[in-house]
């Protein structure tokens, strides 16, 4: 986790976004375990472990514009996402809203479904011509982590070739908002937007879920559930 979090302060400095921030984009003290207990009182819920470690590190992060992963404040001041509870976004399901994710459009989120013991990392985008549509991002926080200092790399657009090559198959969204196979990006248009599911973000390790239709071969090709909204 604290090989991420260097990367993103890698990041950070590259791309030159620090001086634009009057507050540290990657802090570099983390929450008291006093802050963390308060947290988890007011959310109802307790952090997902690994969430709950890197805060203890690392106060929040925020590698550019609706790149980030909140937390805590810094002096007083929300630098970026405040945790919530909610389960307004697919009805009886509970999700732990956690981080921003604008690759595809301003006000997509990061979730923990709090449903599944296990945690995994859903992404909620919202602008999709049927609704809000709901995909696994990663089974794991630290997985998960390990993605956005790779968003702004600009690689070669992605191609079905490619997905097949990953071994990941691609079927667009049907005519109800749902994948045939439940797997891979929404449109062919979107595959070729997504800058980082393929080559940008390489896993630490290999990995697999029991619970997840992923893929043990790489978590940026995995195969992930959608759910459209109801």
């Amino acid at each position: 986790m604290t090989r991420s979090i260097e990367k993103a302060r890698e990041r950070v400095t590259q791309s030159g976004y620090q001086p634009f921030s009057d507050f540290p984009c990657v802090p570099s003290i983390g929450a008291t375990e006093t802050e963390l207990a308060q947290l988890e009182g007011d959310l109802g819920s307790s952090l997902p472990s690994e969430y709950r470690t890197f805060l203890a590190l690392c106060r929040y992060l925020k590698i550019d514009d609706g790149c980030e992963i909140g937390g805590f404040d810094h002096e007083g001041v929300y630098v970026a996402e405040i945790p919530c509870v909610s389960d307004q976004r697919r009805p009886g399901v509970p999700y732990l809203v956690f981080a921003n994710d604008w690759r595809f459009a301003d006000g997509d989120q990061l979730m923990f479904d709090l449903s599944d013991s296990n945690n995994p990392v859903v992404a909620s985008l919202h602008e999709h011509e049927h609704g809000p549509l709901f995909e696994v991002y990663a089974p794991s926080f630290s997985l998960a982590l390990w993605r956005p200092p790779t968003w702004h790399q600009n690689p070669e657009p992605v191609s079905t070739g490619q997905l097949a090559r990953n071994g990941c198959s691609y079927n667009p969204i049907s005519s109800t908002g749902m994948g045939r196979n439940g797997i891979c990006p929404n449109t062919a248009a979107s595959v070729r937007r997504r800058k980082s599911w393929l080559s940008t973000s390489a896993s630490p390790g290999s990995w697999s879920s029991p619970n997840t239709a992923f893929s043990s071969n790489s978590m940026c090709c995995g195969r992930r559930t959608i759910w459209p909204h109801r």
